[in-house]
Parts: structure tokens; C-alpha cells; sequence
């Protein structure tokens, strides 16, 4: 319950109690438009439009930043407080000797992580996935193409999109970040300063030198049984730690298929990689991004002009067949037999082909999972990202500063994840996944009566 103090906390000089009513027009009035057109319809609605008593624009800036980064300190401490209670190490974010992932299942122990399919159901599925995959490469031969037999994700697939299976969706999303203080005298002085962030140093994200420096926020996009949640975070390390507890919290590491997708980004893996290693997981590069850094190099690496445009459309058809069958050898030794002429930077070339080799264990039969209606991209964590950050904060001429961008994330994730009336009455978020989000300027607040997945 929310407590008499915790109504006042840390009231700074001039302000006032803010009701419910109020607070939340002025969260979601800044979640969808500037602060100024915010703090300009407030007073009008109010009928404060002199300087006496008006509504000042720092006023409702500070209430909405203070308010989003308790939402965002709230993820966090519900990350520490499930991960103390399994008996995690909250330092190192790995699990202790007696840690479990429910009452009763040691989460050292691999039998843990049995699949929930019996052996017969086991056997069928296998035979179901191989005359399927008999089927695809029917079509296939007719292209000289199939889908390996070796392949590592084959019979590493979910049963189907909802059922048996945890997806996480991991990304990050940056808006442009204020200058530190005004433009110094001197021009070898910086304008920015590098953030510190909590985490691993070598799980941080390294910031471009030759661009304006960002203000990340991570964010994950959860799926079971239909239902679904989002998570920000201030970086990956963090997100995946609350990631961890929401799984532990609501039972979804016990015998079930856990796939995670990413764009392949290197922090995003190296805190996968740390975090969930006690359990078996499947990390799959979605095909999107990997089309796309496949042409980029390709773009560097083969002769260009409009009179080699039908070379460039045969290389990247044959490339791309290949790798939508997950065959990844088949994509480099085609690469490699390709003659010189139409090759044009060898070294960037073979710099694709280590691209391939590194990411072989993350590229999946996406023609498999294609004719099975599972996913094959990391779509919904980009609309996330759309939704809680680039809508809103990567609009022309905008920068913000770390608290307010974090702050705005987290105050529109509070109303998408259906959390406003528990956060009003209780002041702490449910966790509570719903079978779809809720909406800023929402007419019933009331998530008791949003119908839960059967």
C-alpha cells in the first residue's frame, strides 16, 4: 500500500501534491507531444494562464522525469528482489549452489530444462520436422539448394508460436543526448561526456567517436501463451537481469523452449551469454538484420554500376537461398568460388565469410521456421522501440538528457503494460503480462477487466 510518506517523497520547493487525474494527463501528455504543448494545454484546460498561477514547464518536467526514473528504479529492485529470493548471487547475477527456478527444481540441475514433450511426442515431432524439411527441399533441388542435414537448429524449434515456448525480443533504441554544458572556448574540448554505466566494461556497448553521442535504453519484448510484456532498462547487462527475474517470477524457465532475438549486436549476446548460462537457451540472429549486414558487405565487396546490376541481383539471390536454408557453408563456398572479375575488395569479402562463420551457431533454417508460421524476426522488440523511445524522442532537433530519456521510457511503458491504476494505488508495478497492451489517453484504466489469455 502506499504510504503517507511515500505520497510526499522528495516534494521539492514550490511544488504541490499532484492527484491522480492530474499526474497522469501530464505523464501522457509528454509521452505524446512536447513539453511545452503539454504545459500550455494544462493551464488552459485549469484556466492558469497568467505568470502568477500558472503551472510552470520545469514543474511538470521534473514530476514526469521523477516519476519515470522510479518506474525504471522499480524494474531494477524487482530484478534484485526475485534474484535474492531463487538464491541468485545479486553481484555476479549467477546462480547459487541451492538457487532454484521454482520450489523444488535446482536451477543447477540439467534436468531442470527437460523438454515438456514426452518421448513419443519427441519422436513425432522429429518425424513431423523431417518431412517437412523432406518436403522444402523437394522444391529446393530444383535451385541445387537444400536444407542441411547438420543443421544446428533444426529439431531446436518450438512447437508453435505460443505454446511451450518463451520468445524474448532484445534490442536497444537510442535518442540524441544533450551537450554536457555550452559550447566550450576551446575547439579541442569535448562537448560530451562518455556515460557510466553499471554492468560488465566489457559487455558495454562501445559509443561511435565520428557520432553524437546517445542515450541507450534498452528494451525487451516478452511472449508466452499469448501474452506479453515490455522491460527498459539503461543497458543491456541490467535488462537481461530483469528479463531473469520475470521468467523466474512467473514460472517460465521450467520445461519450456526458451528463444531469444536479437539484431546479433555484441553487447546484447555477451549479456545473454553471461546471464543465462545455467540453462539451455537458443539465440537466434533474425533475418532481417542479417540480410541487411550481409549487404553492406556485399555492397563493398562485388563490382557495382548499372551495368553490372544483373551480376550484383544473381550474387545476392544465391547468397541469400542459401542462408534463408541455413546453410551456412554452402553461403561461403559460394562466396569463395566466386571469379574475380566480379569481385572487387577481396579482404572485405572474406570479412563477410568470417561474418557468416561467427554467427553460424545463431543462424537458423528460417525457411523451416517459414513454413511453420513461427517467427523469423525480432519485429515486435522494434515496435517496442518505436512505442516507448523513437516515436517520441527522435523527432527533429530533439536531444535529451539521460534521466528524461530513461524517465519517458519508463512512463510510457507503465501505461502500455496496462500498469497505471496499480502504480497510482500501490506505487509499484504488477509484472502482470496481458494478451494485449494498453494505451496512453486510455478511456478505462480498469485492467481487471482486459481479458486474460485462455
Amino acid at each position: 500500500m502506499l504510504l503517507p510518506e511515500d505520497a510526499i517523497f522528495k516534494m521539492g520547493c514550490g511544488e504541490f501534491l499532484w492527484s491522480h487525474a492530474l499526474s497522469s494527463y501530464t505523464e501522457q501528455a509528454f509521452a505524446c507531444v512536447s513539453g511545452r504543448i503539454a504545459n500550455s494545454m494544462l493551464n488552459r484546460m485549469l484556466h492558469r494562464n497568467s505568470d502568477i498561477d500558472s503551472i510552470k514547464l520545469r514543474t511538470m518536467t521534473d514530476m514526469v522525469e521523477r516519476e519515470g526514473s522510479k518506474i525504471i528504479g522499480d524494474m531494477r529492485e524487482y530484478g534484485f528482489r526475485i534474484l535474492k529470493e531463487h538464491d541468485w548471487n545479486p553481484e555476479t547475477s549467477l546462480p547459487e549452489e541451492n538457487a532454484f527456478i521454482e520450489p523444488g527444481i535446482p536451477a543447477k540441475d540439467g534436468n531442470s530444462f527437460a523438454n515438456s514433450r514426452s518421448e513419443e511426442d519427441e519422436r513425432k515431432y522429429r518425424k513431423e520436422i523431417d518431412a517437412l524439411a523432406e518436403s522444402i527441399n523437394q522444391r529446393l533441388r530444383q535451385k541445387g539448394l537444400k536444407i542441411p542435414d547438420n543443421q544446428a537448429l533444426k529439431y531446436d524449434i518450438e512447437t508453435d508460436s505460443s505454446g511451450g515456448s518463451v520468445i524474448v525480443s532484445l534490442d536497444g533504441v537510442g535518442a540524441k543526448r544533450q551537450k554536457d554544458s555550452r559550447p566550450p572556448k576551446d575547439d579541442r574540448e569535448p562537448f560530451f561526456q562518455q556515460d557510466e554505466l553499471d554492468g560488465p566494461e566489457d559487455l558495454k556497448r562501445a559509443p561511435d567517436p565520428k557520432k553524437r553521442p546517445k542515450v541507450e535504453t534498452a528494451v525487451a519484448h516478452i511472449e508466452a501463451d499469448g501474452q506479453k510484456y515490455m522491460l527498459a532498462a539503461t543497458n543491456m547487462f541490467v535488462l537481461c537481469e530483469i528479463v531473469l527475474a520475470f521468467l523466474l517470477d512467473h514460472g517460465l524457465l521450467n520445461g519450456r523452449k526458451l528463444l531469444f532475438l536479437t539484431d546479433g549486436g555484441r553487447d546484447i549476446r555477451g549479456a545473454v551469454e553471461t546471464i543465462f548460462a545455467f540453462c539451455p537457451y537458443t539465440l537466434m540472429l533474425d533475418w532481417f538484420h542479417l540480410k541487411k549486414h550481409c549487404l553492406e558487405l556485399l555492397s563493398m565487396c562485388i563490382i557495382g554500376g548499372k551495368k553490372n546490376f544483373s551480376i550484383q541481383y544473381e550474387i545476392k539471390r544465391n547468397l541469400f537461398r542459401r542462408l534463408f536454408a541455413g546453410d551456412v557453408d554452402g553461403a561461403k563456398q559460394y562466396l569463395a568460388s566466386l571469379p574475380d572479375s566480379h569481385i572487387k575488395n577481396k579482404s572485405i569479402l572474406q570479412s563477410l565469410s568470417d561474418y557468416l562463420e561467427r554467427r553460424r551457431d545463431s543462424i537458423a533454417c528460417y525457411i523451416l521456421r517459414h513454413e511453420m508460421g513461427l517467427r523469423i524476426s525480432s519485429n515486435p522488440v522494434e515496435k517496442a522501440n518505436d512505442m516507448l523511445v523513437s516515436r517520441r524522442q527522435k523527432g527533429k532537433g530533439m536531444s535529451w538528457s539521460r534521466n528524461g530519456s530513461w524517465g519517458l521510457a519508463g512512463i510510457t511503458a507503465k501505461y502500455l503494460n496496462n500498469e497505471s491504476r496499480n502504480w497510482n494505488e500501490n506505487h509499484c508495478m504488477s509484472f502482470e503480462m496481458y494478451p494485449r497492451y494498453g494505451s496512453l489517453f486510455c478511456a478505462n484504466d480498469d485492467v481487471a477487466e482486459l481479458p486474460k489469455a485462455a
